[in-house]
């Protein structure tokens, strides 16, 4: 048996000892003793021989020495740990000491150190596979590059990190951020004018060697570079090289094909809000034709025809566009090309139209209407519908106007063409609600009151009166909408009909509060919650009744009727003085306020709860009123507020030893930071909480921690550090926790593993992790599980496995109704799939997105990412 004597005089045992020493100092941020301990340490272990130990010491030196900004002794130790850990054939701490080098490089400034290191980490973390990192080592060389003004690998570097980027799990904000720098790359005009200074050699070779079509290929790809950086200056030079070129060929259809391109070009910015580009545009379009003379290539004249008439249609040259449109429609007649004749219909239809001809507008569309009906070409119907629609408004013929524009709906809602959609539908409120259709509404049902039938009954009455009210406030008439409400509701009252009388008090409390007669609308609304609550504490009409009440009470500075429809109770509370039943009152006026993003309201009534909480002197409950303005804040996105208010919270917890509660307020400070991007900040918070959740000595909350704490130390390379977080937490919930939980902790390690291109490993733990969701029937975790399983072998391009994993996530997401987490699968898997240029894959996925969202009401920021990749695809297609 070793004694403690032995021990004492093992400098291995006592390097060791050492190190943790300085390890719980480095984490304190006690740098002078953490230095101490770690260079005692290091002096054990090389009397000991222990290299391993030597190695991970001198790294934690460097990056104690990184951290006080001492570059110099940082990158010192940094290199030794190196030396060290290349003996050992350690290969992650290769990894994570020729990156930290590459850190201390850049912030000396030394961009070539920096360039080779990072050059050589990333090669190791390509040939591991661990995707994160080689976007943060790609993105490090680029922004290098970038400094060193070489373009061409910085390109290079930014392609690759996309490339990443679209293969992981959605990060929108780092893919913006990198197309962006790719886009500001490519239009930078140094980098414009290497790349075509680099191109000279060849073209002048080419020239030299007459092979004429490379040295077009060569021009066109220099054209599409400017184009895409929006230097039309240079894609008309260019073109000029490419027409000269042409012309030594007297290839005169490819040069009117060029003069032709570089219309469309100029032309699409002419008419996008550019009108500088028009002329220019006319000008490519007419040498176009010039050439295109002799081969009569009819249908490509008529469309460049048509185009010169868009160009004079957007230079307000009406008559000089219809020449243009009549010729264009001529040839497309005798080319028997009916779509191109309907489109010249319509587009002699506009001519006209702005003009104000509208019988001969009404002509020029309806023939194009009729080609379109027959072609059964639905955008096209759609478009002419719309048109004939308009011109019925201007003539004010209502009811044709209504009818072809009902038609159109139709077909855009089939279409899902929202844009046109919604303005097709503005078009039908005007014309509901015009005098002329309210005046011809209004006389039938006035008509119909008349009616001795209707006289005798009374459901009849309500009914055209119901209809009536409507008309008159389509018309405007609020006073006429309250008389006609009034004679309604005294029918119902005679007929003693609750439930009507109920939504009419409603209607006239809604009708009130637009007069800014809020008297009156609180006294309506007052009335109908009555005879709800009446029929039924549950009637599913209160929650509106309610909601509308406190925003008339707002209006009218009352809060304590607010307050009682809220919650029912503010005013007794108030009477009996309770101070206790105040603060919950106050607080759930917050919340509801907060609810409504009404973040003044919500402020104002956390702020009144904290106010009485600190008149009592409860130490407890103030803490509970800051970490409501903290979440107010948090929901704005407010983090310097919400910082302020998470830190009242946490002093008050900590200075009164509220353990659990100093717990969750650490994990909130966290997660401002993070949203701060002030990671050094959040790392010490996560730490905290772990400290924290240890004294509670709450197993579930331990294990939040624990990964918190691990993927922050994955973030920063200490991969030892994270599967240790990661492990203990394992080991945690199996010994106290349940399947889910342990579920979550295997699932943790399998993202480990992934991270670190250790697939096999990966691999058995998401499985361990999806045995356990399928023996307690958790539909969501199983989901999750069979995600990262797919994503897994998709990863190793065995595809088809991974599509049947996820087909089962997509199928436990329905299941389980979690639409969002299925809409995040099937845009993940889109990523996948186009990382892997499988288009057809990725737009299948797309669809089924689509459909999803539609589900959840197309969200703007959803449909505009589904578009994105589309775009994505499409550009990946044409390279």
């Amino acid at each position: 048996m070793e004694t403690k004597e032995s021990q004492k005089n093992d400098p291995r045992g006592e390097g060791r000892k050492y190190e943790k020493m300085g390890l719980s100092c480095l984490q304190k941020n006690q740098l002078v003793e953490a230095e101490s301990h770690f260079m005692t340490a290091l002096d054990h272990m090389k009397e000991a021989g222990d290299e391993v130990g030597q190695a991970y010491v001198l790294g934690n030196l460097g990056n104690l020495n990184f951290q006080s900004k001492h570059f110099d002794k940082a990158e010192e130790f940094y290199s030794e740990s190196l030396t060290l850990m290349e003996k050992l054939e350690d290969r992650m701490g290769i990894e994570s000491t020729l990156g930290n080098l590459g850190h201390v490089n850049l912030y000396k400034g030394d961009l070539d150190k920096a360039e080779e290191q990072y050059a050589k980490v990333l090669k190791l973390v390509e040939e591991d596979k661990n995707v994160q990192a080689q976007a943060l080592y790609g993105e490090n060389l680029g922004n290098i590059a970038l400094q060193k003004k070489d373009f061409s690998a910085a390109e290079k570097y930014f392609e690759t990190v996309r490339s990443v980027l679209l293969s992981q799990k959605e990060d929108v904000d780092k893919l913006s951020f990198v197309e962006d720098q790719l886009k500001t790359l490519r239009a930078h005009p140094d980098y414009l004018a290497s790349k075509e200074e680099a191109a000279q050699p060849e073209i002048e070779r080419l020239k030299k060697e007459n092979r004429t079509q490379e040295l077009i290929q060569k021009y066109q790809d220099l054209e599409e570079m400017f184009y895409q950086a929006q230097r039309f200056d240079k894609v008309t030079e260019i073109t000029r090289k490419i027409v000269e070129v042409l012309e030594g060929l007297n290839d005169k259809q490819s040069i009117a094909i060029s003069y032709a391109n570089l219309g469309g070009t100029l032309m699409q910015e002419g008419v996008s809000g550019k009108p500088e580009y028009l002329d220019p545009a006319e000008e490519n379009f007419l040498k176009a034709l010039e050439y295109m003379e002799e081969k009569q290539d009819q249908k490509r004249k008529s469309y460049l025809l048509g185009n010169l008439g868009v160009i004079q249609l957007h230079k307000k040259n009406l008559d000089k566009a219809g020449e243009y449109y009549e010729q264009s429609l001529k040839l497309m007649i005798e080319l028997k090309d009916q779509l191109g004749e309907a489109r010249g219909y319509a587009n002699l239809g506009r001519v006209e139209s702005l003009k104000e001809n509208w019988d001969a507008a009404l002509t020029q569309f309806e023939k194009s209407l009729e080609i379109m009906e027959k072609l059964e070409n639905r955008p096209g119907m759609a478009q002419q519908y719309e048109a004939l629609g308009e011109i019925h408004l201007k003539k004010e013929d209502l009811d044709k106007a209504e009818d072809y524009l009902q038609r159109a709906q139709a077909l855009y809602e089939a279409l899902k063409d929202t844009q046109s959609l919604a303005i097709v539908q503005d078009r039908l409120v005007y014309i509901v609600s015009h005098p002329k259709m309210l005046e011809k509404r209004e006389t039938e049902i006035l008509n119909e009151l008349k009616d001795a039938e209707s006289k005798q009954d009374d459901n009849r009455r309500i009914a055209a009166l119901k209809e009536l009210s409507n008309v008159y406030f389509l018309s405007g008439d609020l006073d006429k909408v309250q008389k006609t409400l009034e004679d309604t509701l005294a029918i119902q009252e005679k007929i003693k009909d609750e439930g009507g009388r109920s939504t009419t008090l409603a209607n006239l409390a809604s009708v009130c509060e637009q007069k800014q007669e809020l008297e009156k609308a609180d006294s309506f609304y007052e009335q109908a919650i009555a005879i709800r609550e009446e029929q039924s504490k549950e009637h599913p009409g209160l929650p509106d009744l309610y909601s509308n009440r406190v925003h008339v009470l707002l209006q009218l500075n009352r809060l304590e009727k607010a307050e009682k429809v809220v919650n029912q109770s503010l005013k007794l509370n108030r009477k009996r003085n309770n101070t206790k039943g105040l603060i919950s009152d106050y607080r759930n006026l917050g919340n509801l306020s907060l609810q409504k993003t009404d973040w003044a309201a919500a402020e104002k009534n956390y702020l009144q709860a904290l106010e009485l909480n600190k008149q009592a002197g409860n130490q407890r409950e103030m803490a509970e009123d800051y970490r409501n303005q903290c979440n107010l804040y948090l929901q704005k996105e407010d983090w310097k507020q919400a910082e302020k208010y998470g830190k009242n919270a946490l002093e008050i917890a900590e200075s009164i030893k509220d353990i659990r509660n100093a717990c969750y307020d650490h994990r909130t400070l966290a997660t401002i930071y993070n949203g701060l991007n002030e990671r050094a900040k959040e790392e010490p918070h996560h730490k905290a909480a772990l400290e924290y959740s240890r004294k509670l000595n709450d197993p579930k909350e331990i294990c939040i921690d624990l990964r918190n704490v691990g993927n922050i130390s994955m973030e920063k390379g200490y991969t030892e550090k994270a599967e240790q977080s990661f492990m203990e937490a394992l080991a945690l919930s199996e010994k106290h926790l349940d399947k889910s939980e342990q579920a979550e902790n295997h699932r943790s390690l399998g993202n480990y593993f992934f991270r670190r291109g250790n697939h096999p490993e990966a691999e058995k733990y998401y499985l361990r992790a999806l045995e356990h969701t399928r023996e307690v029937d958790d539909k969501v975790g199983m989901a999750k599980d069979c995600t990262f399983m797919g994503n897994l072998k998709f990863r190793g391009q065995r595809y088809e496995e991974g599509d049947a994993y996820f087909v089962q996530a997509s199928d436990l997401f329905r299941q389980a109704n979690h639409i969002p987490n299925l809409v995040q699968l099937y845009m993940t898997v889109a990523r996948l799939n186009l990382a892997e240029s499988r288009k057809d894959e990725c737009e299948k996925y797309l669809k089924h997105a689509e459909e999803v969202a539609k589900e959840l009401g197309n969200p703007e920021k959803l449909t505009a990412s589904i578009e994105h990749l589309r775009k994505m695809a499409e550009r990946i297609d044409k390279k």
